[in-house]
């Protein structure tokens, strides 16, 4: 009897187990359709090159420039290109640049953080691509000029590597990042990391750096490649000129 007892309960935990697994399931594929649908490729044609656009490249320090490669150029319609490079084969760099309304005595003046997991705006189609473990999803609406700059990441504390007037560099350790350009704006970037499990996304450590340069605000998002040893904070900041 009570070994029948100990298999009913047994076999009770193992269709509760397979209702779970089966639940989560079905809760993905229907994200997946989701996020899908608000995923768009069409509007943007990428270019691999090994030429860097000069504009950008004036971003980085004189030492760095000279091991700065091109990886692609994400060209598109309605937005200013979307760089991805290599520095020195160690770190990759994604930049993207936007207007400001008007040019700031000091940069920190207009950034706002939050520790905080963000989903893509609903209702807004997002381009995407996949890289070392990270996927990207930007907004393919036409940018408003920037009149602040919001970041929301879910991981480890947001640290301040190095910060002036027209420079701010953060390091954190995250599984979800955000960033919008306006206080009641979209959604401009979502950055995700690979799934660890059902539950839990990989940590991976990210650089988020801000420039403030003749009229626009450029971010430069500076990682590692998956499984890469740990980052060095002051060749990062030593990375883009003052």
């Amino acid at each position: 009897m009570k070994y029948k007892k100990l298999k009913n309960i047994s076999r009770l935990i193992g269709i509760l187990i397979l209702t779970i697994y089966l639940s989560i399931e079905v809760f993905e594929y229907f994200k997946g359709i989701r996020e899908a649908g608000q995923v768009m490729h069409n509007n943007e044609f990428v270019v691999k090159d090994s030429n860097i656009d000069k504009e950008y490249l004036e971003l980085f320090a004189q030492p760095v420039k000279g091991k700065m490669f091109a990886k692609n150029v994400k060209w598109s319609y309605q937005k200013n290109p979307i760089m991805l490079m290599s520095y020195d084969q160690l770190y990759d760099v994604f930049i993207y640049k936007t207007p400001l309304i008007s040019h700031l005595e000091n940069l920190n003046n207009l950034i706002h953080t939050e520790r905080r997991y963000i989903k893509l705006t609903s209702e807004i189609v997002y381009s995407s691509f996949n890289l070392d473990g990270f996927t990207f999803y930007y907004s393919s609406k036409q940018p408003s000029n920037a009149n602040g700059f919001y970041l929301r990441w879910k991981g480890d504390s947001l640290t301040t590597a190095f910060s002036n007037d027209s420079i701010v560099s953060y390091y954190a350790s995250i599984t979800n990042l955000s960033i919008r350009f306006r206080e009641s704006g979209i959604n401009d970037i979502v950055l995700s990391t690979e799934k660890k499990n059902w539950f839990q996304h990989k940590k991976r450590e990210i650089s988020i750096i801000l420039k403030q340069k003749n009229g626009f605000i450029y971010l430069l998002l500076v990682f590692l490649p998956e499984g890469n040893k740990k980052m060095d904070l002051k060749i990062i900041n030593d990375l883009v000129s003052e």
